[in-house]
């Protein structure tokens, strides 16, 4: 396997710019670029160069205003930190106590050395997009590979245009795996085009194409398109995943796009046993959910924490992702049982709330139809477990633009299904949900009046999902509060 290896002084050539001192730069061994003064500061790597940003730099790279410190001030007051300081404006107070490549355009300069790196190396590339279900199937990726390569990922989601090529930039780690989450807005045509083609992926994965970003986008078949841009940067050797339960029409034109760039196509269904991997079996019990899987014939079970059908659906884009790596299922599979997602996502949290035992599954780390149904549903196969209140504490799904009214209600059925005994709306989209269903509901205006209904309404050995958006309204004071009032043991 060939991997990229640290940054030298005689690698800067293969770059536009140049060193402003170079009585200083001779023994220069770079090993990790950071573009934010946070990740200066997180950082332990003593061989880390940092790349200056202004806001004007980055307005002009991904049209957006994005508010941006001085950086210069954070280098002359850090100079230990900083191996190499590239910037498009010379600090002539850092001319002899930090090294400083002067480019013209630092953006330019994070793609040329992103290419430059990515040429270095044939190592497995992954990159996943979908409107759901990105950061689970990241995150699960490297928690599975994590014992046995060096696994370089996204932090937390940071997965957008302005982020994907400061991971491109880490290639110098000398990674065994680059494993990437990429957003829509890394997928769009602006600037210098979709991503993927810079990322130059192995494996491309489309997790999803649902009723999410809908305030930008004209339909569904629009967001189809933009999606399937995962695929552009795949060779004629690489593999495309895609999720069979995609729509049928969005689907195929992710297909479309997948077989112009590759044959290596590989399918996965929740229920669908034409796909190359779908699912036979699944048991959720309590606390643990257990899967059986048919790949190509072969019938395989592993489990997982508490999780949704969503989260189980993520999990058969990471078995094909093994697969198309040529790994051994029978030596991952196990690892799947030891899997946590980011808080709140699925999260359990178990205590007493006014003296009352309460189980609360809090799923509120963002929020999009499908995900609100795949939530509920669980819930629902968890109801018999408990003898106390079971409540669906539901925000509404922000972003839906024109659609809201007509996507809310998509969630009655599941709602009505829920087995829950009562269901406490909050937000503008909850409103006609709460009005319509068929089971006790009330809606809530302000988190004030919300949080004390909610505390009023628990009884022993309650049930509660949290799930909503965390834009758009103040829902997500709601998980905090709970957990604020919430004991290990009973008052």
């Amino acid at each position: 396997m060939k991997k990229a290896k640290a940054f030298k002084i005689n690698d800067f050539s293969k770059i536009d710019g140049y060193f402003l001192n170079e009585e200083i730069v001779s023994t220069l061994h770079i090993t990790n670029f950071e573009y934010t003064i946070n990740g200066m500061r997180r950082t332990s790597d003593s061989n880390t160069a940092f790349i200056s940003f202004t806001k004007e730099r980055i307005k002009k790279a991904i049209k957006v205003d994005k508010p941006w410190p001085n950086t210069d001030d954070f280098v002359i007051n850090n100079i230990s930190k900083v191996a190499l300081y590239i910037t498009e404006t010379p600090v002539m107070a850092l001319i002899d106590n930090v090294p400083q490549f002067i480019v013209p355009d630092t953006w330019e300069f994070m793609h040329q050395i992103g290419s430059y790196l990515r040429e270095q190396t044939d190592i497995p590339v992954i990159a996943i997009t979908g409107s759901v279900g990105k950061t689970t199937t990241r995150m699960m990726i490297e928690h599975l590979l994590q014992d046995d390569y060096q696994v370089l990922s996204n932090r937390g989601n940071h997965n957008t245009r302005f982020a994907i090529p400061l991971y491109m930039s880490k290639l110098v780690q000398s990674p065994d795996v680059l494993n990437l989450e990429v957003s829509l807005n890394a997928l769009n045509y602006r600037g210098k085009g979709p991503q993927s083609t810079f990322v130059h992926p192995t494996i491309a994965v489309l997790t999803s194409i649902g009723f999410a970003h809908m305030s930008t986008m004209k339909d569904l078949n629009s967001l189809a398109k933009l999606k399937a841009n995962i695929f552009d940067g795949l060779d004629a050797d690489g593999t495309a995943i895609i999720n069979y339960d995609i729509p049928l029409e969005q689907r195929n034109i992710a297909l479309s796009a997948a077989r112009e760039r590759t044959d290596h196509i590989l399918s996965y269904s929740m229920t669908d046993s034409d796909a190359d991997l779908s699912v036979v079996s699944m048991k959720e019990l309590k606390d643990i959910t257990e899967v059986t899987i048919s790949y190509q014939g072969s019938l395989y079970t592993y489990y997982l924490c508490l999780s949704s059908a969503g989260i189980v659906e993520n999990s058969l884009a990471v078995i094909l992702t093994l697969k198309a790596m040529g790994l051994d299922l029978d030596s991952y599979l196990p690892r799947f049982s030891t899997f946590h997602s980011l808080p709140k996502v699925m999260e359990r949290k178990r205590g007493f709330i006014d003296g009352k035992k309460v189980d609360i599954i809090d799923d509120t780390h963002n929020a999009a139809i499908p995900s609100m149904i795949n939530a509920i549903e669980s819930f629902t196969k968890r109801t018999g477990y408990y003898s106390g209140k079971k409540m669906l504490v539901l925000g509404q799904v922000a972003d839906l633009g024109t659609f809201s009214q007509e996507l809310h209600e998509k969630l009655i059925p599941s709602i009505n299904q829920s087995g829950a005994d009562i269901l406490l709306g909050y937000g503008e989209g909850m409103r006609k949900v709460v009005h319509s269903v068929g089971i006790p509901a009330l809606w809530y205006e302000t988190m004030e009046e919300y949080l004390k209904v909610v505390r009023e309404k628990i009884t022993e050995d309650s049930l509660i999902l949290l799930k909503g958006s965390v834009s758009a309204s103040d829902y997500n004071r709601i998980s905090p509060l709970l957990s604020r009032v919430m004991q290990d043991a009973r008052s």
